[in-house]
């Protein structure tokens, strides 16, 4: 029975990849518990789900795509999400860098 995702290990290690990356721009967000133990069809449609929510969370615009869709989605889409998440990193950092600054300038 095949629900339409072809499972193989470039699959597995890229949303492994996209999970951690999640993890990296907003920590906490997925738990890493989760992530190295991707060995059934199931435990991969999960953590794909719970990456994609995640990516949206954090503020990705992604559309209505689901897990199924995902793996069918073009490069240049996986890639924009991947520069989606790497600028909400940025930005996250900038915002946080300002602050402090702005509280340094503040308390002199």
């Amino acid at each position: 029975m095949n629900n339409g995702i072809p499972i193989t290990e470039t699959f597995i290690t890229f949303i492994m990849s996209f999970s951690l990356l999640i993890n990296w721009a907003v920590p906490g967000t997925i738990d890493n518990r989760l992530i190295p133990r991707l060995k059934h069809r199931y435990d991969v449609i999960y953590v794909l789900d719970l990456a994609l929510n995640s990516a949206r969370a954090i503020g990705c615009d992604i559309g209505h795509v689901k897990s199924i869709e995902f793996h069918d989605r073009s490069e240049d889409f996986k890639l924009g999400l991947i520069w989606q998440i790497i600028k909400v990193s940025l930005c996250a950092l900038i915002v946080e860098c300002d602050f402090f600054l702005l509280l340094n300038s503040i308390a002199l």
